[in-house]
């Protein structure tokens, strides 16, 4: 009988296998054949006892353990494993899937949580560099490769990056075991702290829209974070009442290292307010920008800001004048400083020139007639100078006969100025008259004459107006923002004393009545004419006396003529009788010849003979007190 050499179980005659443990029985060992005498006796081998059914469970147990433990680790190994980590990856980022790709990443620093939020600048940028997506995956792939070649790298992080050499946006890191056996792998992030600095208190700073701070100062400085690494909307935005300024920029927060800083400087600046005050105590004044209060007094502090530069904003300022308030003309920001001419206003300016016509009329009137006291916009020291004029040709027998035509104004000449607690403001002018000074036995040749001067006005407290003081030469005029005065009905004002006769007896202070009355009434009804076509009363209201019936009737009848469209030419004017009635006083009788214009464009000539009032007053000389009655001649 044969035995398994394997397992030593009995084998049957003619098997080809041991039914026990199923070896071969051809590969056995040769038998001897039988009867066959073997030259040495062997002891026969030991039989083996057959494995229990117990014990071949436990070994295909312990066997199928060892299969399913290989294919265990080979599964977690896989699910585990950089490469599928890094596969995943990119397919959130092919997609764009920023709530994938945030579960993907971790942050070097705790305090940045990684959410769908903080990496949408990490998206932005990935979405501005088409090809950023390749290089994260090539630099990941190839820190995966340096992983493997280098078994010298430590599990854990330490927080210095540089010492691996990795690098690249995403960061590949071994962080340990995970089921304590796998190595663990994380896509890390450095986070990045950003310093923004700018110029102004109270500026709005936002990142991507949402506010980080406002500033408590000027050169504000101050670090935000952390954030993901990406590209960022930056804004500064500084809103007054006086100005808006704002700022905007796109940052990239990717390759700068943990640190950046921002510079988001806003482009206003610090102006200075100049006028031409050198007084300006006490004053009350308001600086306004592009008409909004300031509620900065600029006598007390003229320096403001933030305003912007480009000529885009405007400057004004309102000052509480003896006069009242008054605000004055806007002057472009253009610089580092802005000067304001208080004086441009239009309605002040204005009211100047109309002082200045009517001192150039009174002028000529009193110059004419001698009766310098009766002038109502000149000061006392003007007044004066103009008499010595006077007195001077009266006594050399100089004559003078002038038209005034017109005035030109030059508005960027106006100038406003306070000295010793006294207003005065000055302008330039140019005069256009039609003149001639002659001596008594010439016949007057008026020629049209224009002469530059510079007038200087002094504000009276008491008498609450202007009065012109200093009219001087000047060669100053500028053309290129002028305005220009034209008198209606030129009126021809002649020295009364020039050409002797009647007139040079009027004014002397011995005469004849009818001499002097004849004088004074070409005087009073010429001015009259004047104040009838100017529709002003003041023309003539200095030669009037105030309590007398006439004052009242010759403002009335401008009014009336006003509405009427009715203006007059002073033709002629004779003195026909003039009978003193008591001391210092005459009834005059004249003859007048006037042409008459009407609103429809007919004109008429009209005749008149009028009986007057007059009287003598030892301050004004004399003065047309009643128009007795009047008779129109046919």
């Amino acid at each position: 009988m044969t035995f398994c050499r394997e397992c030593g179980t009995a084998l049957s005659e003619g098997a080809q296998f041991c039914k026990s443990c199923g070896t071969s029985v051809t590969a056995q060992p040769a038998q001897a054949q039988a009867g066959q005498q073997r030259p040495v006796q062997q002891a026969a081998a030991k039989p083996r006892a057959p494995l229990s059914r117990k014990s071949k469970i436990r070994l295909i147990a312990g066997a199928s353990f060892i299969i399913l433990l290989a294919a265990g680790y080979l599964a977690g190994a896989h699910l585990t494993g950089k490469e599928r980590l890094i596969a995943g990856f990119e397919q959130a980022l092919n997609k764009q899937d920023a709530k994938s790709v945030a579960g993907y990443l971790t942050s070097t620093d705790d305090r940045l949580v990684i959410n769908e939020e903080s990496v949408a600048g990490f998206m932005r940028y990935l979405d501005s560099n088409p090809d950023a997506v390749k290089d994260v995956i090539a630099s990941l792939q190839s820190q995966s490769s340096r992983l493997d070649e280098n078994s010298s790298l430590t599990s854990e992080y330490d927080g210095t990056r540089d010492n691996y050499g990795l690098d690249g946006l995403v960061v590949l890191e071994k962080k340990g075991k995970q089921f304590l056996v796998f190595d663990k792998y994380e896509l890390t992030v450095e986070p990045v702290y950003i310093t923004v600095e700018t110029n102004y208190k109270d500026v709005s700073l936002l990142l991507g829209g949402k506010e980080l701070a406002v500033t408590d100062k000027p050169d504000y400085s101050k670090t935000f974070g952390p954030y993901a690494p990406g590209i960022f909307t930056l804004e500064a935005k500084l809103n007054s009442d006086i100005v808006e300024l704002s700022r905007t920029e796109d940052i990239s927060l990717v390759g700068v290292g943990s640190k950046y800083t921002a510079d988001l400087y806003l482009d206003g600046q610090d102006v200075s307010v100049y006028t031409t005050l050198d007084d300006t105590e006490g004053l009350k004044a308001r600086l306004f920008l592009n008409d909004k209060d300031t509620g900065v007094n600029p006598f007390e502090q003229s320096a403001v800001g933030p305003v912007l530069t480009d000529g885009s904003m405007e400057a004004s300022i309102e000052v509480e004048y003896p006069w009242g308030t008054m605000k004055s003309g806007k002057s472009p920001i253009e610089g580092s400083y802005v000067e304001i001419n208080l004086a441009d206003n239009e309605d002040f300016q204005q009211g100047i020139i109309d002082i200045v016509v009517l001192n150039t009329r009174e002028f000529l009137e009193a110059f004419t007639s001698g009766k310098v006291d009766g002038m109502t916009t000149a000061t006392e020291d003007y007044k004066a100078g103009l008499q010595e004029s006077v007195d001077y040709n009266q006594q050399h027998g100089y004559g003078y006969a002038g038209k005034y035509i017109a005035t030109d104004f030059d508005l960027d000449s106006f100038q406003l100025y306070r000295s010793e607690g006294v207003w005065y403001v000055t302008l330039n002018t140019r005069e256009h008259v039609e003149e001639d000074h002659f001596y008594p036995d010439e016949e007057p040749a008026l020629e049209e004459l224009s002469t530059m001067y510079e007038v200087t006005l002094v504000y009276d407290e008491t008498a609450k107006t202007w009065l012109v003081e200093l009219v001087e030469h000047n060669y100053g005029f500028s053309d290129e923002r002028m305005v220009t005065h034209t008198e209606e009905k030129p009126a021809l004002h002649t020295s009364v004393w020039a050409g002797g006769g009647a007139a040079a007896a009027a004014a002397a202070p011995a005469g004849s009545a009818l001499e002097q009355m004849q004088t004074f009434m070409t005087g009073y009804l010429t001015a009259s004419v004047d104040a009838i076509n100017n529709r002003d009363f003041s023309y003539v209201s200095p030669l009037m006396e105030p309590s007398g019936p006439a004052y009242k009737e010759s403002a009335d009848y401008i009014v009336y003529l006003e509405k009427k469209g009715i203006t007059e030419e002073l033709l002629d004017v004779k003195v026909q009788e003039a009978e003193e009635v008591s001391d210092g006083a005459y009834e005059v009788t004249t003859a007048e010849h006037y042409t008459i214009f009407y609103e429809d464009g007919t004109s008429k000539n009209r005749k008149f003979i009028s009986k007057y009032k007059v009287v003598f007053s030892d301050t004004n000389g004399w003065l047309l007190h009643t128009l007795i009655n009047t008779d129109e001649q046919v």
